[in-house]
């Protein structure tokens, strides 16, 4: 895995959540991310103990416990 991959995704949920453009400024968008994701054959497995991480980290933050604040993140 490239050695800058962490800061990417963290770029990418970053900007996803409102903060600065950095992802998309590097020449990077959201169909780009999933075309490289597709490449890796992700079991339907492996996809639910991401979003379960992604999911708990994002808790730890001290996200919103509301519900239309954690549909919208899953989804």
């Amino acid at each position: 895995m490239d050695k800058h991959h962490c800061e990417h995704v963290a770029a990418f949920i970053a900007e996803v959540f409102g903060a600065a453009t950095d992802y998309t400024s590097a020449g990077g968008s959201h169909a780009g991310m999933i075309r490289k994701l597709m490449g890796h054959h992700l079991t339907h497995k492996q996809r639910k103990r991401w979003i379960a991480l992604f999911v708990k980290t994002v808790d730890e933050a001290g996200s919103p416990d509301d519900p239309e604040f954690r549909a919208a993140l899953v989804g």
